[in-house]
């Protein structure tokens, strides 16, 4: 028979619009009679958007993976519809109307036998940490802690708590005499994540490698370091953190994501750095073949490679996923279109036109296949359907400039020419194009005098 340490998380439903975090940790060298103690209270986090209470998104996997090799109640409801008195009734075992703390504005009376009180008792350390006011030291909710971690700025109440929690939750477990008590909280991303997400770079790497220098098998702490120096586009520094996350976890969907955005970043011309980006955009597809854009940019790398046919089978996976996916469709054509298959190629662009006939990209590329086909007027039409949902298409333009060239209607070509130059002067080829057709327009001018 597995045995288990034992490991309570809460969720609580309230009403409150904020979420907050409730975190206590009991511990003592562990034993059958007496083992370690976590307690996690998520406020006003509802059970029908996690995994493992039938939502159909992937948004809670750490939670749904806890939750599959544990004992998950179905029927569990909260005591009160607010923060204070559902707190004060978890973390004692009595209803509000026993604790005496009937809505936030009460204060927990002393005499109520909190849960830390009685693990102080028996032997236990107690440490809490909280991320909202109304669980605060002074409100009650300490008693029976030997640490009580409520510190919050008053301007940014999630900086501080966050912060401090990650320091001093290390300071504290420094110090335990047994192994098997350190606790790995694989989901306790807001805590490193919200430095990052504020761009305070240089406070969040501090951090990060205390925690890794600290605690190095907290793994969470080593994929935040490498996505912050994705973030800040040190892509060199960031690939050995990532390369140990995945390392140690083979199915870490966001580890291979953002390795495969650090190899295509890295300046160097190298084949094995896109090989190893489309290795790990790969892994995240196999992880989540759900995820749409990663199809699209394994394409664009093989397509760099000059591996076309592949390239093409990714596009082709990712609008049989959606096949609204039009900027897909639209590089699916491009792509057929490279190959000279242009059959298959107007059927893309005609795809993306069915859900979007605004789509002036779709038409402008039309407009390039039926040039290339010698069918002038059909090039013409699209050109002008492009600009007409886009006027400034300094390339529609140019093209239609040549089409109109080409049916020798010169006047027109030359507006288009100049046109396109206003929109991109310096252009060279429409220089040349318009000086060309000026040409060719003086000369029809001079033959038609001539006959004359």
């Amino acid at each position: 028979m597995k045995s288990y340490k034992i490991i309570f998380i809460t969720i609580t439903l309230i009403a409150a619009s904020a979420t907050a975090i409730l975190f206590m940790h009991a511990c003592r060298p562990a034993t059958k009679e007496k083992p370690n103690i976590i307690l996690i209270s998520v406020d006003t986090l509802r059970p029908d958007f996690l995994g493992c209470y039938g939502y159909e998104k992937d948004v809670s996997p750490n939670v749904d993976s806890f939750a599959a090799e544990s004992l998950l109640f179905e029927n569990c409801l909260a005591q009160a519809p607010s923060t204070a008195p559902s707190c004060s009734s978890f973390l004692s075992g009595f209803l509000p109307h026993e604790t005496k703390v009937p809505n936030n504005s009460t204060l927990v009376p002393s005499g109520v036998p909190m849960v830390a009180k009685i693990l102080d008792e028996n032997g236990y350390r107690t440490y809490g940490v909280v991320s909202n006011y109304v669980v605060r030291k002074i409100r009650g909710f300490g008693q029976g802690f030997d640490i009580y971690n409520d510190k919050m700025d008053p301007v940014d109440p999630w900086k501080d708590a966050d912060e401090i929690s990650v320091n001093k939750y290390v300071e504290f477990n420094q110090n335990r005499n047994d192994p098997k008590d350190f606790i790995k909280l694989h989901n306790s991303y807001r805590i490193l994540t919200d430095l990052g997400f504020q761009k305070k770079f240089k406070e969040a790497e501090k951090l990060y490698e205390k925690i890794i220098l600290e605690w190095p098998e907290f793994y969470p702490a080593t994929f935040f370091m490498g996505r912050l120096y994705v973030e800040q586009k040190d892509f060199s520094r960031a690939i050995p953190y990532l390369e140990r996350v995945v390392e140690f976890d083979p199915n870490h969907f966001d580890a291979h994501r953002f390795l495969g955005r650090a190899y295509v970043g890295v300046p160097t011309s190298e084949n094995t750095y896109l090989d190893k980006a489309i290795k790990h955009c790969k892994e995240s597809i196999r992880i989540r073949p759900e995820e749409q854009p990663l199809y699209a940019l394994i394409s664009k790398l093989l397509e760099r490679q000059g591996k076309i046919d592949e390239a093409i089978t990714y596009l082709e996976e990712l609008v049989k996923l959606n096949p609204e996916a039009l900027e897909a469709l639209c590089d699916l054509g491009k792509l057929y279109r490279s190959k000279g298959n242009y059959s298959k190629a107007v059927e893309c662009y005609n795809r993306a036109l069915h859900y979007n006939p605004q789509m002036s990209k779709a038409h402008h590329a039309l407009g390039i296949i039926y040039f290339k086909l010698n069918r002038y007027n059909k090039a013409i039409s699209e050109y002008k359907k492009a600009l007409e949902i886009r006027p400034d298409y300094p390339e529609a333009h140019l093209n239609l400039g040549v089409a109109l060239s080409c049916q020798g209607i010169f006047e027109e070509a030359i507006l288009h020419y100049e046109k396109a130059l206003e929109l991109r002067p310096n252009w060279h080829e429409a220089n040349i194009n318009l000086n060309l057709t000026k040409k060719k327009k003086a000369k029809e001018k001079l033959q038609r005098t001539n006959e004359q």
